[in-house]
Parts: C-alpha cells; sequence; structure tokens
C-alpha cells in the first residue's frame, strides 16, 4: 500500500550556505533544526503555523557554555542572521518520500 514516510534528522544543506553540518527533525508541525560548526552550535525548537515556522527556543552552545533564547530578537547579533536562515529553513524543507510495495503474483 502506497504511503507517506517522514525521515527525521536527514543531514542538509539549507538555503543560504550555513556551513558545518545542519540537521533538521520535524515532526508534523514541530520541527528541531541544529547546525554545528566546530565549536558552535545553534539549536532552534519551534512550530510551523501558517506555512511560516516561529522559534519558541533557541540554544546557542560556544564550547562549554550554553546559552537560551526564547525569540529571535533576543539572540546576540553575531548569530542572529544565522538563527534566521535556520528557521526560514526549518519552514521551507519539508521532506517526504513515498513507498510503494510491490505487487505479489498470484499463481
Amino acid at each position: 500500500m502506497p504511503g507517506n514516510f517522514n525521515f527525521p534528522n536527514i543531514p542538509f544543506n539549507p538555503p543560504g550556505g550555513l556551513g558545518g553540518v545542519t540537521t533538521l527533525n520535524r515532526n508534523n508541525d514541530a520541527f528541531t533544526i541544529r547546525n554545528k560548526q566546530g565549536d558552535l552550535t545553534i539549536e532552534v525548537t519551534g512550530k510551523v503555523e501558517d506555512g511560516k515556522a516561529k522559534a519558541d527556543e533557541i540554544k546557542i552552545t560556544e564550547g562549554d557554555k550554553t546559552s537560551t533564547y526564547t525569540s529571535v530578537d533576543k539572540v546576540p547579533e553575531k548569530h542572529r542572521d544565522q538563527v534566521i536562515r535556520l528557521v526560514e529553513a526549518a519552514g521551507k524543507n519539508r521532506v517526504r518520500f513515498q513507498f510503494r510495495t510491490p505487487r505479489r503474483e498470484e499463481n
């Protein structure tokens, strides 16, 4: 029977060339997107509403220090553009795979 299956945690390079490794996990309208470059990790969790992603929590880890923010405008300016691009990528990139079961031959 044909069906759709959403793969979680598929690495991809979103538009805007963030560099490093970016993973997106999307479950219905909830998402977590993470970008890691060296000792910097930015993780954004949120929801997609009316086709637009909205961040609920942003965690930025540099080395052994982690800071948490509740909105994009509270993120330090040096990381804000990258966070904005991650949020935009989470809203636009929905990966769907369709699997078909081969027909069984009848004897």
